[in-house]
């Protein structure tokens, strides 16, 4: 249809948005995904799409399914102050459990990929080994609701949950990594469910008196381990609450959710959803940047006040004037005000180890002739990868008139740039 990028991502954000609200009869949540885990921001004027798209999805399923709870449990409060501690635990625990499930499925994935057989072969051993995995429990097979309900309910010994817990994580890398159809978001709380309701058992035998029931570490257990591996805190706290309507432990899951998606993001770069793509070289924040850089001149952005040499300054100077300034790098320019070279410290400290006449060098003796320049009128993202690379900053010269110096550009003054129009965008965003 040859329609805009931007159209097209917000198309996927709506589909996104209204799969989970009707998958899960979570419209709030379904919005949080899409604007956290898609478009990679929450204000966004695109909000309205999105929020219609959710609600209509929710309306549509609900005549055909009705307007059930993924999980009917009882209401569960904290007990004690003292219990806020036990979250931050399952938090820290989650967390590395959602970088183990990263690392794990994504090294099921580079094992597939290695072998030397057919393709669609490679489906069928993924379907064999979860054949076999099924042996132990049926409740590893589809999204397992009905074996998180089991461990919220009390249902399973520790034992089992525990297997239930390494297994998931086994059974998911295995379909994914094999090229056969899963989702991530399910098993996410399934295995936040069986290494929340563990944890909670676990201090319940060792803290009995001010500890709630296991099953309330199972909730938050499903909203951290999701959120340390999407890095989606406002989904995961939304869609527990909406999937099981218990708002008494709203606090410590919040608590949870956070220290698992602040350690997790520490741990690991890139989520769950994005790390196939910075494998093949593309980063979703980079490629913001580079959005935002699109719309910024270097005539915006550039110095104008920094300190140049003259093409006849000495070598014994210009060597005072780098120890004193500490920059790596200077415009040489000549009487005029034109470019002459850019001399930079390494190239000084070249000649002076190879020449025995240095008092007689000048900066326009030892400068590049024809370095890398900028012009006033290009965008950033263009110099991106260019002011990366340079050693000092680079010149911005005219077009015309024989590169006449105009300021230099950096690495400094494109993140000051970035910031101060990041900052722009989000209250005009908010006016939409």
């Amino acid at each position: 249809m040859k329609l805009p990028d931007e159209t097209v991502k917000v198309l996927v954000a709506c589909g996104a948005a209204g799969g989970i609200s009707a998958t899960f009869n979570a419209p709030i949540a379904g919005v949080f995904f899409a604007l956290e885990v898609i478009l990679g921001r929450v204000v966004t004027r695109r909000f309205a799409y999105v929020v219609i798209s959710a609600v209509v999805a929710d309306f549509i399923a609900q005549l055909f399914l009705g307007n059930t709870r993924a999980f009917i449990i009882p209401a569960f409060g904290v007990v004690s102050p003292w219990e806020y501690l036990f979250y931050v635990a399952l938090g820290v625990l989650a967390a590395f459990t959602a970088v183990a499930f990263i690392f794990v499925l994504y090294r099921s994935e580079d094992l597939f990929e290695s072998l030397r057989i057919p393709e669609y072969l490679k489906p069928a051993l993924g379907g064999l080994a979860m054949g076999a995995i099924g042996f132990y429990s049926l409740d590893l097979f589809g999204v397992g609701y009905e074996g998180i309900t089991k461990a919220l309910s009390g249902e399973l010994a520790v034992v089992t949950l525990l297997s239930l817990f390494l297994l998931k994580i086994v059974a998911t890398s295995l379909t994914i990594g094999s090229g056969g159809s899963g989702g991530i978001f399910a098993p996410s709380l399934f295995i936040g469910a069986m290494l929340g309701t563990t944890v909670g058992y676990a201090f319940g035998s060792l803290f009995p008196s001010i500890t709630a029931p296991a099953s309330a570490y199972g909730i938050a257990g499903m909203a951290a381990v999701f959120a340390g591996a999407a890095r989606a805190p406002f989904t995961a706290i939304l869609i527990i609450y909406e999937m099981t309507g218990n708002y008494a432990i709203i606090l410590p899951l919040m608590a949870a959710v956070v220290i698992s998606t602040v350690i997790s993001r520490a741990l690991k770069h890139g989520t769950i959803y994005t790390l196939k793509l910075l494998r093949r070289g593309v980063d979703i924040e980079q490629e913001e940047m580079t959005d935002v850089m699109r719309n910024v001149t270097v005539k915006e952005a550039m110095s104008r006040g920094f300190p140049t040499v003259p093409a006849t300054m000495k070598v014994d100077e210009l060597v005072k004037l780098f120890q004193k300034t500490g920059h790596h790098g200077f415009p040489v320019v000549n009487k005029e005000g034109f470019l002459d070279g850019v001399v930079t410290q390494t190239e000084l400290e070249r000649q002076l180890g190879a020449t025995s006449v240095k008092n007689k060098l000048t900066a326009g003796d030892i400068a590049t002739k024809h370095p890398l320049v900028a012009y006033p009128d290009q965008t950033l993202d263009r110099l991106l990868d260019a002011v990366d690379e340079a050693e000092a900053r680079i010149p911005v010269v005219s077009r015309e008139g024989g590169r006449r110096l105009l300021g230099v550009l950096g690495r400094h003054e494109i993140i000051a740039t970035y910031r101060k129009k990041a900052r722009r965008r989000i209250p005009a965003k908010r006016l939409h």
